[in-house]
């Protein structure tokens, strides 16, 4: 009795395979999960702006060695990624390398999206 071909396969689990790609189903939700994100965030454009200004002035008088400025420097550029996907005329594909750089830059996004609330309602 020989068992039908192409079969085995299918349910093989890829046990971190070299060169895998990652896996898209995933990749693709958390893609979705982001850009619906950023797309209910689009009214706190204005908010995203102001923000990076600010962060433009502190990066003046910072220090370069200044541990603070690293990280600033790191928030800008998501700042400056989220704001190319808000004004993106269409969703595009992330340019993350891995499902867990797009949930990482996820929770980034919503840390953002909780700033510019505060951000746009000023101080009260």
């Amino acid at each position: 009795g020989s068992s039908p071909r192409g079969e085995a396969s299918v349910c093989a689990p890829s046990a971190g395979a070299a060169g895998a790609p990652p896996d898209r189903t995933e990749m693709e939700a958390i893609t979705e999960a982001i850009w619906e994100k950023v797309e209910a965030m689009r009214p706190l454009a204005p908010a995203l702006e102001k923000l990076l200004a600010e962060v433009d002035r502190t990066l003046l008088v910072t220090t370069l060695e200044d541990e603070r400025r690293r990280k600033l420097s790191g928030s800008k550029r998501h700042l400056l990624t989220l704001q190319t996907m808000m004004q993106a005329p269409q969703r595009e594909p992330l340019q993350a390398p891995s499902p867990e750089a797009a949930r990482k830059f996820y929770a980034i996004v919503i840390q953002i999206e909780v700033q510019l609330q505060r951000y746009s309602a000023g101080p009260e």
